[in-house]
């Protein structure tokens, strides 16, 4: 090596502040740098370059705070200005605290101390995007565990919503457990998409393969999207990328149905055992949101790699304006355990926990933003009350390079 002196930093962005109920108030930001090489001392040297992330942020709070169902948010714009071009980017919350720097007390007049993690747990992140379109604002979201949507043509909203074995349609039948109803209430150009997450489960693709990986769904005489629509997958590989798979299954005549059906994924991740009805299996590039074809199964090229999430989708991508969705899902089946279809999005607490990972490197400039939306059903023990949200950003060389 040379004795060329690189100044590698780590400093945290300030991304977002957050006051409920009471006066606004504005965050600063700084700036992440990391190169790729292993060494961590504060000046190292290195003969390739550098890698520097760069920072510029403004964002402020409404100026009358959060109400219980209002928004607030922000952006940062990120470059590289380093000397190597870089593979991808990460994204975590590194901290959350109060926004008056106490994380045992509040800052606002409530009816009762709530603290920062409290403020979390009820801070749904509505948005968290990188880059600019549908499918590039879906990267982020697929890596953590929520329902969303994406406008890739207008048309109808789509709504979700949890409902039980008596409120869903052919209820004497209806699996048990909670059940995601996902619906427009006419012909939509947009995608929804529920993702669970089961990584503390650590199976691998093959393990979903030679064992359980099912769900139940229903499709009312409304629905004109081919039923069950997507199943969605992200994995770690073995040398640490992050990939995000998918596959369509249904036709016309799957648009309806009389009674509850169960599509069995283990099967369709089997080389050879793919229904007639579904198409080959895709992947979504992490970093240019292009897609590319795994043929009848993804498991020659992933079967080794850990699940993240799974999660379904439905509707359309292709931006037309032509399908309604009126669509069941229950009863997910994932190895040994059972879990239900979220219908609402992640919060911060989720957030918290999570790198979102392998998303396109930043280049001239490159915007992350970001929505949160206090819970409209908290009451008045969360008035005042406010939290900071930290951003941690990391820039790395290589594929499957973990730097958060």
């Amino acid at each position: 090596m040379s004795d060329d002196k690189i100044n590698l930093s780590r400093r945290k962005v300030l991304g977002g502040l957050a006051t409920l109920g009471a006066a606004g108030a504005a965050s600063g930001a700084g700036t992440f740098a990391l190169f790729s090489d292993s060494e961590t001392s504060s000046n190292n040297t290195i003969q390739a370059g550098t890698l520097d992330l760069t920072e510029s942020t403004s964002f402020t709070a409404p100026a009358g705070g959060l109400a219980p169902g209002q928004s607030t948010s922000g952006s940062v714009t990120l470059t590289n200005g380093g000397s190597v071009s870089a593979d991808h980017l990460e994204i975590g919350i590194a901290s959350i605290a109060n926004a008056d720097g106490d994380t045992t007390s509040p800052d606002g007049e409530g009816s009762a101390d709530k603290s920062a993690s409290d403020v979390a747990d009820h801070l749904y992140v509505d948005e968290l995007a990188y880059g600019s379109g549908a499918l590039m604002a879906m990267l982020p979201t697929v890596q953590i565990p929520g329902a969303y949507t994406y406008d890739f043509g207008g048309g109808s909203d789509i709504t979700f919503e949890t409902v039980s074995a008596s409120d869903a349609p052919n209820s004497d039948s209806a699996p048990s457990g909670d059940i995601l109803h996902v619906a427009s209430d006419g012909d939509t150009g947009k995608y929804a998409h529920s993702m669970v997450d089961v990584s503390s489960q650590e199976l691998t693709l093959n393990d979903l393969n030679t064992g359980t990986f099912k769900y139940d769904y229903f499709a009312t005489e409304a629905n004109t999207v081919k039923a069950p629509d997507e199943v969605k997958i992200v994995v770690e590989d073995t040398d640490g990328s992050v990939h995000f798979l998918y596959q369509h299954r249904g036709d016309e005549a799957d648009m309806t149905s009389t009674e509850w059906k169960t599509r069995d994924v283990s099967s369709d991740l089997n080389k050879g055992g793919r229904a007639s009805n579904a198409n080959s299996w895709g992947e979504v590039d992490m970093t240019t949101g292009s897609t590319s074809s795994l043929g009848d199964s993804p498991i020659p090229e992933y079967g080794d790699a850990t699940v993240l999430l799974v999660g379904v989708g439905a509707a359309n991508t292709n931006g037309s304006v032509d399908v309604q969705a009126d669509l069941y899902y229950g009863n997910l089946q994932v190895g040994s355990q059972t879990h239900s279809f979220p219908s609402t999005p992640a919060t911060v607490s989720n957030l918290s926990n999570t790198v979102v990972d392998s998303l396109a490197a930043p280049g001239s400039g490159t915007d992350f933003s970001f929505s949160f939306r206090l819970d409209p059903d908290v009451g008045n023990d969360f008035q005042g009350e406010g939290a900071d949200i930290t951003f941690d950003f990391g820039l790395a060389q290589e594929s499957g390079q973990n730097v958060l």
